[in-house]
């Protein structure tokens, strides 16, 4: 398993999507991306989803 939080999205991919997703989890690298994901982690457990 990669620990690296830089496993990176491509620029193109990112620059193309600010306008329409902002700077949210889904554009995110890094600690940008790492942060709010721990916080919506929990909510995808699978106690909470059946």
């Amino acid at each position: 398993m990669h620990k690296s939080l830089h496993l990176g999205r491509p620029s193109y991919l990112t620059k193309t999507l600010k306008p329409l997703l902002g700077n949210g989890i889904i554009r995110s690298n890094g600690l940008q991306w790492a942060f709010p994901r721990n916080l919506l982690a929990p909510e995808f457990f699978h106690s909470k989803i059946k």
